[in-house]
């Protein structure tokens, strides 16, 4: 085969052009993909050697398999072969997987598209010209949906299938959403509900069927696609919007980030997953809201964000993207740091340093600080503790002198940070679980005691803590 002439054998009788019917003469073969093409007569008799490609669907067991049967047939007589397949051959799976094939082994290729059997559907159902157009079959089961968008599902050739797309779709549109199903081998077009997809008579269900679904509003979703929060976001920050949320700016909406990204680590420490999935939706929301507001001052918009984070994700990940190599996770760990040195233009400790954000809470920002600098600690845990407690005097000393006690004190957190990373403890999780354990210790004691706790009450809970009984 020398070259290859794709051709769209539509989806109706008289589909063919002239152009077509004179590719199809003057070709040495010509493959129809399936007899059940209605211009499959009209392009037999045209071609003395012609044949349909039936048996590769009989025999195939996947869709990968009819792929490369097809490809066999086509690659098999003739110097010049024409390849017809049902509605346009820009849908066409098996015609896009031909085209390639022969572009590699160096055949020529032409396309003739045809009339499409979407696009007649879509036509029929007078549907969105801008709906999503995908064959069921390629629908994937999980798949995240925007309902607020028409849809599209061609060759919709089984009761199975379209069993399976229904259960997925029902988890976003309401089960008695009115949809049009289409069959272009009858032109019967008929309006049913959701749930009743796969309910149609079985000789309904063919390579001709179509489902076209509409738009669904916000308010009717069953659930929601990461572009409709976009457009609720855009629509509180728009015209007729919330006053609250028009009121807001990236600097009122600080503490708002910081207390919805704590809550999400409550939820994670607490275990409860549902309360998670509520929580990170929050955080996710404040990201979304800074990105509006960013928008609207031409600053960056919400896919410059997701632009960069995924930009970020390839580079600093060579050795999975690239051709570096990383056999652990202490690799991968010294690798990004290497290159987010370089990307920040880093060369210096003090750069180092400074590059930790100053509104990082204390005690974090002063063991990252350690990590970074740690050639002014010691090494080992037992070492590091000890160059920590040589303070404790003169930090005593200072505070009942008054002679700058928050430096003193601040100088000796730092240090208790440094020896707690060599012990492999995150000093801001530890002071927490105490934190909560004392008040664990407190709510017990109160629940064991009718009057008020006094203060030896109190200094007996913070000990059972110490001693291990509340855990």
């Amino acid at each position: 085969m020398n070259e290859l002439i794709i051709l769209g054998g539509g989806v109706s009788k008289g589909d063919l052009t002239e152009r077509m019917l004179k590719e199809i003469e003057n070709a040495d073969s010509l493959y129809i993909q399936t007899e059940r093409i209605p211009s499959a007569q009209e392009a037999l008799s045209r071609c003395a050697c012609a044949r349909t490609l039936d048996e590769c669907f009989e025999n195939a067991q996947d869709f990968d398999e009819l792929n490369r049967l097809i490809y066999r047939a086509l690659s098999e007589k003739g110097e010049r072969v024409c390849y017809m397949v049902y509605g346009s051959a820009a849908d066409d799976r098996t015609a896009r997987y031909a085209r390639e094939r022969a572009q590699k082994d160096g055949c020529g290729v032409r396309v003739i598209p045809g009339v499409s059997l979407a696009q007649t559907a879509l036509s029929e159902a007078d549907g969105e010209p801008d709906a999503l157009i995908m064959s069921a079959s390629e629908y994937i089961p999980g798949a995240l949906l925007d309902a607020a968008r028409a849809r599209l599902y061609y060759a919709l050739d089984s009761r199975l299938l379209a069993s399976e797309l229904k259960c997925g779709l029902l988890e976003y549109y309401p089960a008695q959403t009115q949809i049009k199903l289409y069959s272009a081998a009858t032109g019967r077009l008929i309006l049913i509900p959701l749930f009743e997809m796969d309910r149609q008579p079985e000789d309904f269900y063919c390579h001709a069927a179509c489902a076209y679904l509409p738009p669904v509003s916000l308010e009717e979703c069953e659930r929601y696609s990461f572009r409709q929060l976009v457009q609720i976001m855009s629509r509180l920050r728009g015209e007729n919007g919330c006053p609250w949320d028009l009121e807001q700016t990236h600097q009122s909406l600080r503490k708002y980030l910081i207390e919805e990204a704590y809550e999400a680590v409550d939820a994670v420490n607490e275990e409860d997953m549902l309360k998670l999935c509520d929580e990170l939706g929050d955080v996710l929301l404040q990201v979304v809201f800074h990105a509006q507001i960013a928008s609207e001052h031409q600053e960056f918009d919400i896919s410059d964000v997701i632009t960069a984070v995924c930009a970020k994700m390839l580079r600093r990940h060579p050795h999975i993207f690239g051709s570096v190599q990383a056999q652990s996770s202490e690799d991968v760990l010294n690798n990004w740091e290497q290159i987010k040195k370089g990307e920040k233009h880093i060369s210096s400790l003090s750069q180092m340093a400074e590059d930790l954000p100053r509104s990082m809470p204390a005690l974090m920002r002063a063991f990252k600080l350690a990590q970074r600098l740690s050639g002014a600690f010691p090494k080992e845990a037992e070492k590091a503790l000890d160059f920590a407690l040589d303070d404790i005097k003169s930090i005593k000393a200072g505070i009942i002198a008054r002679e700058e006690p928050e430096l003193k004190a601040g100088l000796f957190l730092l240090k208790l940070c440094a020896a707690f990373k060599c012990a492999g403890v995150q000093p801001e999780m530890a002071l927490n679980r105490a934190c909560d354990l004392f008040i664990s210790a407190v709510k017990r004691a109160e629940a064991e005691n009718s009057a008020p706790l006094d203060g030896y009450s109190l200094e007996n809970a913070l000990r059972s803590v110490i001693s291990g009984e509340i855990e």
